[in-house]
């Protein structure tokens, strides 16, 4: 863990310098209109491209040189840090655009994370038709190139009818260069999408798009890549469009989507005191509903791992009792606010949009402000063995804590041949419950809504299973003759 604060004299510093003064417009709500909101993505992309660039010359400049000494290591940690953060404040526009609609947002996190485009043809197409389809009523338009969780397709259109997310396959048509050295350039741009256009819309004649008779994508015969793409965003629209508690298909594979309201309390109170009195004393502590203890450092100068290694904190773990559960299967998990970096896609509330005083969240941008998150998976078992589910593997993954939790299912049909009921891969929910600063029972709703959406296509699953037995008695076994 390295000290985040930069003076405004370092280029990290600067870049942050002016990342807060988009942050800013956000949290305290300083903008007006759609335009305003069009221009921070805008400025959000230039300082993420410049910090890019930064990063890139540092490091050609040490291979060149065949020298990295500490300050060079320094500036380029600082300068990663920075990117970090600007990539998630572009997450929490995306949150805040799509009104933390989780449906929407997680199947478009379905893929690898990729290094976006800086300053190419294809970027500058993709500004140019987004803007224009945007005046031509197509929608506001989200860039996922400022996010890292927006991973399938390049820009997410928002109406009032909904959202769409189209690929942009861009060409250049013409380029005149000026004696001044300005230019302008006309691109040829195909519009990929896996829902069909509104009745309404007619493509502006700006924008070539010469095949929109053409299936799939507007494309004739699609490459290979374009084929792959188009297949990622019909599986995220088949999620997003997905009846709740309903058996969906797409491309041969079942899915069970599951919603279910929370009504579990927030811990933020929680949240708020110990940042109060962090900045009152440098530290503060506090367990909270026998499963967490939420740690706060604060340190003017920066958080660094001195800092954390403040014996108050010893002190505080050898005394709780979080740290014992009734089933004896205790482990430590551990959570930053904000997250150290990671190559799969954060699937949770971006810090930014916590309910916090925009100095906190400035000073968590700064690497003034960290937040310890410790959780007893012990407390988290307790808590769902008592809602009567039974709990055969809790183990840490690449992904997060993970849980399978088993239980039996009522059949008014059989009732003398119970179908035992897994949830596994909860991780995901594990997550939203730490980083987001949610009551253990937030959990235990997540996992009671999954088993009711069970129960209720129980029947269905039956005669699936049923159809499955049927059709494999029906063919001869290896080996023998038919």
């Amino acid at each position: 863990m390295s000290n985040h604060t930069q003076p405004e004299s370092t280029e990290a510093g600067k870049f942050l310098d002016r990342l807060e003064e988009l942050v800013l417009i956000l949290v305290d709500e300083r903008f007006s209109s759609a335009a305003d909101l069009w221009k921070i993505e805008l400025d959000l992309l230039k300082v993420q491209r410049e910090i890019q660039a930064a990063i890139t010359t540092v490091i050609a400049t040490a291979k060149r040189e065949r020298h990295a000494n500490s300050a060079t290591n320094e500036n380029l940690s600082d300068l990663r840090w920075a990117r970090q953060q600007a990539r998630r404040f572009g997450d929490a526009l995306a949150w805040f655009y799509l009104d933390q609609d989780r449906k929407v947002i997680y199947p478009l996190a379905r893929n690898d994370k990729v290094s976006p485009e800086c300053g190419t043809d294809g970027e500058r197409a993709t500004l140019a038709a987004s803007q224009q389809l945007a005046a031509d009523g197509f929608g506001f338009p989200l860039l996922h190139d400022i996010t890292d969780c927006l991973r399938i397709g390049d820009v997410t259109f928002i109406r009032s009818d909904g959202v769409q997310t189209v690929e942009l396959k861009t060409q250049v048509k013409n380029r005149v260069v000026n004696d001044d050295g300005s230019w302008k350039a006309t691109y040829k741009i195909s519009l990929i999408t896996a829902s069909p256009l509104p009745d309404s819309f007619d493509p502006p004649s700006t924008v070539d798009d010469s095949g929109t008779d053409e299936m799939p994508g507007y494309f004739t015969n699609p490459p290979p890549r374009v084929v792959r793409q188009i297949k990622r965003m019909g599986e995220a629209r088949a999620h997003q469009d997905a009846e709740a508690n309903k058996i969906g298909e797409h491309d041969g594979n079942s899915f069970i989507t599951a919603r279910s309201e929370s009504s579990a309390p927030s811990n933020h109170d929680a949240l708020a005191a110990i940042i109060e009195n962090a900045y009152r004393y440098g530290y503060a502590s506090q367990d909270v509903e026998d499963t967490f203890i939420y740690v706060a450092f604060y340190d003017p100068n920066g958080i660094d791992l001195e800092t954390v290694k403040d014996e108050r904190l010893s002190q505080h773990l050898l005394n709780s009792s979080t740290l014992r559960s009734k089933s004896g299967r205790d482990s430590l998990l551990i959570r930053t606010v904000p997250a150290a970096e990671r190559r799969s896609a954060e699937l949770y509330l971006p810090y930014f949009l916590l309910p916090l005083p925009s100095k906190a969240i400035i000073d968590m941008l700064r690497g003034r402000l960290l937040i310890l998150v410790l959780a007893n998976g012990g407390r988290l078992i307790d808590a769902l063995e008592a809602k009567g589910f039974t709990i055969e593997d809790a183990s840490s993954t690449r992904k997060g804590f993970d849980l399978i939790v088993s239980f039996d299912l009522e059949d008014g049909e059989v009732p003398e041949k119970p179908i035992s009921g897994h949830i596994k891969d909860l991780h995901l929910h594990v997550e939203e419950m730490l980083h987001e600063f949610r009551s253990v029972e937030y959990l235990s709703d997540a996992v009671t809504g999954m088993r009711g959406a069970m129960k209720l296509l129980m029947p269905e699953m039956r005669r699936r299973q049923t159809s499955r037995s049927n059709d494999a008695s029906a063919k001869p076994a290896l080996g023998s003759q038919a």
